[in-house]
């Protein structure tokens, strides 16, 4: 039951990582300011050593820290652990934000090409 949970926790961390990862921290020379991207606010906390990036012991924490939220939602019964009926909860949850992310990314990707199709 744990190795489950790990799996759906890190997979919704690496949707996380996948997001965070759409910028390059490192720009290539002569990008304008604008177009350089920095981690999502909601990850720079983790980004301890500030270069733009999560490591693997930043990742532990974040990691570490989407268990422990996970816990106090879902462990309904407060016995530290998920059952399977938590766990289901849990997977909807997280596959109702993962919907929710590619249905915003698609709305944007379809607002850039029409904007693309008008120049």
């Amino acid at each position: 039951m744990e190795k489950l949970l790990v799996m759906i926790l890190g997979m919704s961390i690496g949707i996380v990582a996948t997001n965070a990862a759409e910028g390059d921290p490192k720009p290539k020379p002569n990008t304008p300011p604008a177009v350089v991207r920095k981690l999502p606010e909601s990850l720079q906390k983790y980004d301890t050593n500030g270069n733009g990036k999560l490591d693997k012991e930043e990742v532990a924490v974040l990691q570490k820290e989407r268990q422990e939220e996970a816990l106090k939602k879902y462990d309904k019964d407060g016995n530290g652990q998920l059952d399977d009926a938590e766990k289901k909860v849990l997977s909807e949850d997280r596959r109702k934000e993962r919907d929710e992310m590619i249905k915003k990314r698609q709305a944007e990707v379809d607002k850039m090409e029409k904007e693309r199709e008008k120049k």
